[in-house]
Order: structure tokens, then sequence, then C-alpha cells
């Protein structure tokens, strides 16, 4: 069984993939696994900046758990479906 596979059976669908991470969902969690090699730093970073928009009722994800493994940093955060901010901030601008 592949890296991947194990990521899946482990944390869910693969729903997204980026330059330095991929994104598993599953039910309400999803999971950001970082390229092996990551900072660590970077990822309590990210999950400081996500509490710091949750403590100001952002409406976005709520950080729950920053995960070692095997040798990939991962942050597991609630499941938000629908558009991304990136989206938002690049779609048409509202009247």
């Amino acid at each position: 069984m592949g890296g991947q596979d194990v990521l899946a059976e482990r944390f869910g669908e693969l729903v997204g993939r980026g330059a330095q991470a991929a994104v598993y969902a599953r039910d309400e969690v999803a999971v950001k696994v970082y390229n092996a090699g990551y900072p660590k730093e970077y990822v309590f970073h990210e999950a400081a900046v996500i509490a710091y928009a949750e403590a100001a009722a952002i409406p976005m994800s709520r950080p729950c758990e920053v995960l070692n493994v095997d040798g990939h940093m991962c942050l597991k955060t609630s499941r938000v479906v629908g558009q991304s901010v990136n989206d938002m901030i690049l779609g048409e601008p509202n009247p």
C-alpha cells in the first residue's frame, strides 16, 4: 500500500493538493498533510493564524491538532465546504 493510500485510509478522501501539502477530508474533519521536510514551525504558525481568525469570529475552519505522521507534519482542522477564501478574494466583487 502506497503512502497516499495509507494517508487516505487514515484521514479520508484526497480533496486537494498544492505545492506544499495535500488535503484529506472525512466527515467534519480535514487534514492538511505537508510534504516531508516541511518545517514544523510553519505548521504551528499556520495553526496559530487560524486560531486568531477563529477568535476574531472570522468564519473559517477551526484548528484542532498538529500531528507528525511518518515524517509528515499535519494540521487537523474542522472541515468547511464551500467557496475557498482564495476564490472569494479573486472572484467578482459584490456591489
